[in-house]
């Protein structure tokens, strides 16, 4: 194999997989494991024709494609700006053709689970004699990979800034302390704060496509569920932030409870496009605040455990995921909002309990 290669699988795919193996793993379980086995070729059989038949969920799916390659995009950026990663710009000295097959590859092997599937999709599609349909997702999947191998042959061989910069917002005037987070994400993580968003959108309009002939709440809640779950990234790193740059704030004379409110009106304001979204899409006032108080309870359970060792991603991440299933099954269950109410007393619980003893290993000497 090429040192060039080994370098791609080493720092761009393993860390890929690493950083996404919470989301990764949650749409697996729910894809397959959540079917009886004798039904399981059934369900995705009609999952697939019911795509196929309509231009809308065919454009959905599209959409979703699309976010999971711009985000694979922005992880490689992410990790060629890394002082540790400097020499991956040595790529540059490579001809312009093989960079491209380089990153085409690379951008394919993260792709890979999206590909597996859509190929199948692509089959049944010739089968049924949608011609169209059939070579439409062939160009996609070939497009959104030589596109993705162009931006990064641009942004290694290219010192000018990056043509997809979103500009950043200053708030000049006095923030109130949970606005701190959200400042994080518009001045330093912009783009993984509107992945996040459109990621959690497109799976509240996905479930709520679902053709029933009855009001059902559920569909957004379980939507959600994806969601808020899929908010690892941007939890992680505010526990970062607390941990590096608000540290200090410990010494401020604010009282447990206080400090659990501030930060549920962080994670409320977070979660609030989401909220305006379930009731544009019908879904009444009172069950769409059952659905964004269980992605603020869900979300404030996992801060506050936490705070019981020094952070660690895969733990996080473990943590998520068995919350995540459990949750799930609480909606199917038609328990949102005991369980909700539940999980916030549980949160308050594990947060008074953990946070006055928590250091972080910054800190510890």
């Amino acid at each position: 194999m090429p040192a060039q290669l080994k370098i791609i699988h080493k720092i761009w795919i393993q860390k890929f997989y690493e950083r996404h193996a919470v989301l990764l793993g949650m749409v697996f379980y729910v894809m397959f494991f959540l079917v009886n086995s004798s039904e399981i070729i059934g369900f995705h059989f009609n999952l697939i024709v019911a795509v196929l038949s309509s231009f809308k969920l065919l454009l959905l799916v599209f959409g979703i494609w699309a976010l999971y390659q711009i985000k694979t995009i922005f992880f490689f950026e992410e990790c060629l700006s890394l002082p540790q990663n400097a020499f991956l710009k040595k790529f540059e000295l490579l001809s312009r053709g093989n960079q491209f097959l380089f990153y085409g590859y690379s951008l394919l092997l993260a792709y890979m689970p999206v590909f597996i599937y859509s190929a199948v999709m692509v089959v049944i599609a010739f089968r049924y004699h949608l011609y169209l349909t059939g070579w439409s997702m062939l160009g996609f999947q070939v497009g959104i990979i030589s596109l993705g191998a162009w931006r990064l042959l641009h942004t290694i061989n290219s010192c000018t800034p990056s043509i997809f910069r979103i500009p950043s917002f200053r708030w000049k005037l006095p923030k109130p302390f949970p606005f701190f987070y959200i400042g994080l994400l518009v001045h330093r993580f912009k783009i993984t704060f509107l992945l996040t968003k459109i990621f959690s959108v497109l799976c509240i309009l996905g479930f709520m496509q679902l053709p029933v002939d009855h009001y059902e709440p559920r569909l957004a809640w379980l939507g959600f569920t994806f969601g808020f779950s899929g908010h690892y990234v941007i939890l992680y790193e505010w526990r970062k932030f607390e941990d590096r740059n608000l540290f200090f704030s410990r010494a401020l004379p604010l009282a447990i409870h206080s400090r659990f409110v501030m930060l549920g009106m962080a994670y409320a304001f977070l979660l609030l496009p989401e909220w305006g979204v379930m009731i544009a899409q019908g879904l009444g006032i009172e069950d769409a605040a059952v659905g964004w108080l269980m992605g603020i309870s869900f979300l404030l359970f996992i801060h506050g455990t936490s705070y019981r060792s020094a952070l660690d991603s895969e733990q996080l991440m473990q943590n998520m995921l068995g919350l995540f299933l459990i949750t799930f099954l609480m909606v199917l269950s038609q328990l949102s909002l005991p369980f909700s109410l539940l999980l916030v007393a549980v949160a308050a619980w594990r947060f008074r309990k953990n946070f006055d003893g928590y250091q972080p290993a910054d800190f510890l000497i």
